[in-house]
Parts: C-alpha cells; sequence; structure tokens
C-alpha cells in the first residue's frame, strides 16, 4: 500500500504537474489516511486453554503444542465471535490440531482474568473501560463427550488393574487340582495334610508359569 503511494507521488511529479505545496498537502492526506486506518485497529493476544480430563480443570497449551499466544492487528469493531473465528483458524490450521479436530470440541472466549466476555461488547469497549494498553483473550476448548470417550487425556485403568488372563487360568487349574479326588487315590488324599497341598499347589503354579513363559 505504502509503495503505491510512492508511485502515485512519484508519476504526479514526473508529469511536471506538481507544486511543493501541493506535494506536501498529498503526503499530509496519505499520512492522515493511514493513522485513521490505524485508528480502527488496536493489536490484541489470543491464547488457548484446554479442558484436560484426568485434571478436571483447563490448561494452558503451549507453543511446542500448537498453542502459545498470538498477536493480532484487530478491527476495535470485533466481538467474541469474531475473536473465537480467529482463534478457531490460528490454532486450527484447515480444521485440525494435535488435540484433535475444531469439530470435536466446544468453545468460548474469555478475558486475561479467565471471566466470559459479553456478546455485544466490543475490543474497543474493552479498551475504553479498562485503561489497558494490550488487551488478551483466551480461547476455551473442551472436547464433546461424544469424541471425548476414548480420548487418551481421559483417565482410563492402568494395564497394571487389569486381570491378567493367564494368570486367571492358572489359579482355575490349581483350584481344580486340590479339589478333585481323582487326582489322588482315596486313601492318598485322606493322608493330605494343608502343608503338603500348599507345597503341590506352589510346584504346580512354577511349573506353570515357566510353560507360560515359554510361550
Amino acid at each position: 500500500k505504502e509503495m503505491d503511494d510512492y508511485c502515485e507521488v512519484f508519476e504526479f511529479l514526473r508529469n511536471g504537474n506538481a507544486s511543493d505545496e501541493s506535494i506536501q498537502t498529498i503526503g499530509e492526506e496519505k499520512l492522515k489516511g493511514n493513522d485513521n486506518a490505524k485508528k480502527q485497529e488496536r493489536k490484541i493476544e489470543i491464547g488457548w486453554f484446554d479442558y484436560d480430563y484426568r485434571s478436571s480443570e483447563y490448561r494452558q497449551v503451549r507453543t511446542l503444542n500448537g498453542g502459545g499466544v498470538r498477536y493480532i492487528n484487530a478491527p476495535k469493531t470485533w466481538m467474541q465471535d469474531d475473536i473465537l473465528q480467529h482463534g478457531k483458524k490460528v490454532f486450527f490450521l484447515n480444521g485440525k490440531s494435535k488435540r484433535g479436530n475444531v469439530t470435536d470440541f466446544q468453545f468460548e472466549v474469555r478475558n486475561f482474568m479467565g471471566g466470559r466476555m459479553d456478546n455485544d461488547c466490543t475490543i474497543g469497549d474493552l479498551y475504553t473501560l479498562t485503561g489497558s494498553k494490550l488487551l488478551r483473550f483466551y480461547i476455551y476448548s473442551k472436547k464433546l463427550p461424544t469424541t471425548a470417550v476414548g480420548c487418551s487425556e481421559m483417565e482410563s485403568p492402568s494395564d497394571d488393574s487389569l486381570p491378567d488372563h493367564k494368570l486367571l487360568q492358572v489359579n482355575k487349574q490349581v483350584a481344580n487340582l486340590s479339589s478333585d479326588p481323582s487326582n489322588e487315590s482315596p486313601s492318598k488324599t485322606s493322608s493330605l495334610t494343608p502343608q503338603t497341598v500348599q507345597l503341590r499347589v506352589q510346584e504346580f503354579m512354577k511349573t506353570r508359569t515357566q510353560q507360560l513363559q515359554k510361550c
């Protein structure tokens, strides 16, 4: 834009149609126009908080994970929805991020204190009300219940808490061995002591464990 302005002035001078006064007037008008354009915009920051199901709280998404803080020259007329739509564009490039697709989340915009914004409040209004030199807004996202199930961030039982099916099978066989009379003759069964049964169970489990390890 500025290069086009200079070219226009140069063309005007080359045709010999300009006096010193007219050149000064043109320059002042261009600068005035640029200043007016700048007054219609204010610089803002946009960050991102995402809900963590494991800790049941919102956590800031860092730059390495596609978050961080973005600096934007925004029109003073922007409202909550304008900030939200721009935040989606910068944090969900082509509708995708490391946290998932933009359609997997529900969103809202909050101010730098974590408070919700009024729908009809503009950026210009907030600068006037707060007297702040630089306003920061945050996009708060939370995965929808239908997409959060199975998400790595949700609580799920660890592998250690799951039953070992092989061990269950061994325990079942041990129980059958100790309760089945056919494993010993009547005379021998009647003479078994608790200590003998325990030793045989331990030997059986040791043998079975070795067999499972070879599998």
